[in-house]
């Protein structure tokens, strides 16, 4: 090493061995917060190597020289918390680490159930779904008249549109629900009760039929089908692919008796009887 007098210009060289001795120190806040609605309660607590003091601050005020602590906050809003630790004499090596909590006010919790719904694809009540507010989770399942599971989802998912969980149209009829709940407290809440799946019957005009057969779905059946028409001996008379939810067959070549219109849409099969005069 190589010493300067800067008054003179003089330099000397100094033979000698120089120690230096780093102090690892770091600050690692951890918050725990019971819930995020006023007043919250937040546990805190220092995970520093190296620190031999601590100073916790809340939007700028001190309220702990500890490494674990307590404080409540009862205002609204985005809240920094910051940890300042120090190793102490000699050196004071100092860090610090920052955390941000948001309080809200606590919502009332509402749930809603409705007693029936309708999938039949017009856009009114056409899912079994709550209406929640205050409910930070849930899970649901339905089971038919013979206690078979037929369908569960999370509020994630979030409702039921009347298929099973193999794709199919469950049938029209009352089905057992349990909603297993909590609020963003924390707090439990069950709820079990019976929703009705009510299904729009397909509708067939004029009966008896003359020319047309004018078919309605009513949401039944939905996607593209297979429409037969077949004899009461089993013989398919005719058949066509057809998308739309209304749609005429043209019967005009048929004799008069009893007639069968078979739909599909590869999922399910629905059988229809008309006459035609």
């Amino acid at each position: 090493m190589v010493a300067t007098d800067t008054a003179t210009g003089c330099s000397i060289t100094l033979d000698s061995t120089f120690i230096v001795e780093i102090n690892d120190i770091s600050a690692i806040a951890i918050a725990n917060m019971h819930s995020t609605y006023i007043p919250a309660m937040v546990e805190v607590s220092a995970q520093s190597a190296g620190a031999e003091t601590y100073e916790w601050l809340l939007d700028g005020v001190k309220f702990a020289d500890s490494p674990e602590a307590q404080i409540v906050i009862d205002s609204t809003g985005t809240h920094t918390l910051v940890l300042l630790v120090s190793s102490g004499p000699p050196d004071y090596c100092t860090d610090a680490d920052t955390l941000y909590l948001t309080t809200t006010e606590q919502t009332e919790v509402i749930l809603r159930i409705p007693s029936s719904f309708t999938p039949n694809a017009d856009g009114i009540n056409d899912y079994f779904e709550f209406f929640t507010e205050g409910i930070d989770g849930y899970t649901v399942w339905l089971k038919d008249p013979w206690g078979v599971l037929v369908y569960e989802y999370d509020k994630s998912t979030g409702k039921w549109d009347g298929l099973t969980t193999g794709g199919k149209e469950a049938p029209a009829g009352p089905y057992y629900y349990h909603l297993a709940a909590r609020d963003f407290v924390g707090q439990a809440l069950d709820r079990s009760g019976v929703v009705y799946l009510i299904r729009d019957l397909i509708e067939l005009s004029p009966i008896p039929a003359k020319d047309k057969l004018v078919v309605k779905m009513n949401g039944r059946l939905p996607g593209e089908r297979s429409v037969q028409v077949i004899s009461i001996h089993g013989k398919v008379l005719s058949e066509e692919t057809i998308n739309e939810e209304t749609f005429e067959l043209d019967v005009s070549g048929l004799s008069p008796g009893l007639y069968l219109v078979r739909i599909s849409n590869q999922i399910d099969i629905l059988n229809l009887k008309f006459i035609k005069e």
